[in-house]
């Protein structure tokens, strides 16, 4: 899997051009408050109106203004995890998961649902609503609901920013078991260091709309190029 971004959006005063690539892995957008980083999500995803410029996931082209082409959100084959996860309050934990499964037949989808179940630490929860689980709970199912779709790609904006630091660590090590385990490429983003550094295979640096730096985590971090970052990582300019 190969993810190619080169997009322009302009939402009031702020301007995003941001151009990329990533691969297999995580790849963490990584950078200060305000950056850009959730505005490029919603874009890739196809969930920002307005946005022009080229997308590719793969061989395959998500948008392509000058071509007209802008493919609908359900056609990108994209998963995403939002911030405070966006669980349907109103319905199960197995019905949460299996919400974008409706096209398969009923015994198909129970087995996908009961897999990612399993996969995410759930085994017994099927029947509970959201607010009968805690915030490492319902952070599980929104990534189980996202990966059940098998989407090409997975979003997560800043999924652990909802739970508290001893969460957060347990989470951060779930999340690589779960790649590794699904194969399923991610794009992550966070303003946190330590997540870089323990889950990104390469990391995009991005700050005012723009991206600053990029390339594969451990030369980023060892040698990094761009001031902001020295910054960021508390090193010291020369």
């Amino acid at each position: 899997m190969s993810l190619s971004v080169d997009i322009h959006l302009k939402v009031g005063p702020f301007e995003l051009k941001s151009a990329f690539q990533s691969f297999e892995g995580i790849t963490a957008l990584f950078g200060p408050s305000g950056a850009g980083k959730t505005l490029t999500l919603r874009s890739i995803a196809g969930l920002a109106a307005g946005t022009t410029g080229r997308v590719l996931l793969s061989d395959r082209v998500l948008l392509d203004s000058r071509a007209g082409i802008d493919l609908p959100p359900r056609a990108r084959g994209i998963g995403y995890v939002f911030q405070q996860y966006a669980l349907f309050p109103h319905l199960s934990v197995e019905k949460n998961i299996g919400y974008g499964l409706s096209d398969l037949p009923s015994a198909e989808l129970q087995a996908r649902v009961d897999s990612f179940l399993e996969l995410l630490g759930l085994d017994g929860m099927g029947k509970r609503r959201p607010s009968e689980l805690s915030g490492g709970q319902q952070q599980r199912v929104a990534l189980a609901r996202a990966l059940a779709t098998q989407p090409e790609l997975l979003l997560l904006d800043e999924p652990f920013a909802a739970v508290d630091i001893r969460m957060r660590k347990r989470l951060r090590g779930e999340l690589r078991r779960i790649q590794e385990v699904t194969g399923t490429p991610m794009l992550l983003v966070t303003h946190d260091l330590t997540e870089v550094r323990q889950l990104a295979n390469f990391v995009v640096l991005i700050d005012q709309g723009a991206v600053l730096e990029s390339g594969p985590a451990g030369e980023v971090l060892s040698e990094p190029l761009h001031p902001l970052l020295l910054e960021l990582t508390d090193e010291k300019l020369v």
